[in-house]
């Protein structure tokens, strides 16, 4: 959708949820700190800038607001390009606690420049331990264009 990057969410229902066909006993969800940079909101399918938002145009994250259809699940998105700019600050198991715990987080606020934000990154348990130990890994492309992504995580 947006090109390559690291994909990550302020809604944690939707975290909870990749990767998508594995169980949720094998499933983990890193909360991170994200320095989202420069901010370009991508808000309808063919964007002018839906792949270009890094390479040809400087911001540091794209954003898909909810409600929108630009995603299946038509819930809030982000794809950070510099995998520097996110800290995994704890690595939990998807469970019911995990999801109410955090549930008072406001998806749908449009991220502002410069700002500092607490998301989440659902993904497998083996990859969680992969992206503790080495971080997010770059890619050559993705759904946002080029930037960095961990294989089958979300």
């Amino acid at each position: 959708m947006l090109g390559a990057g690291v994909y990550v969410t302020r809604d944690i229902q939707k975290a909870c949820k990749y990767p998508l066909g594995v169980s949720n006993s094998k499933r983990r969800v890193l909360k991170v700190r994200v320095d989202v940079g420069k901010v370009k909101i991508i808000d309808q399918q063919d964007h002018p800038m839906q792949k270009t938002w890094h390479t040809e145009h400087g911001y540091d994250t794209a954003w898909v607001p909810p409600g929108v259809d630009m995603v299946e699940s038509n819930r809030q998105e982000n794809c950070v390009y510099d995998p520097k700019r996110i800290k995994v600050m704890e690595v939990m198991k998807v469970n019911k606690n995990t999801i109410s715990r955090y549930r008072h987080l406001q998806s749908g606020v449009t991220p502002e420049d410069s700002h500092v934000y607490v998301m989440y990154h659902g993904t497998s348990k083996q990859i969680a331990v992969k992206i503790q130990r080495n971080g997010f890994k770059p890619s050559k492309d993705g759904m946002l264009g080029a930037g960095s992504r961990h294989p089958k995580s979300h």
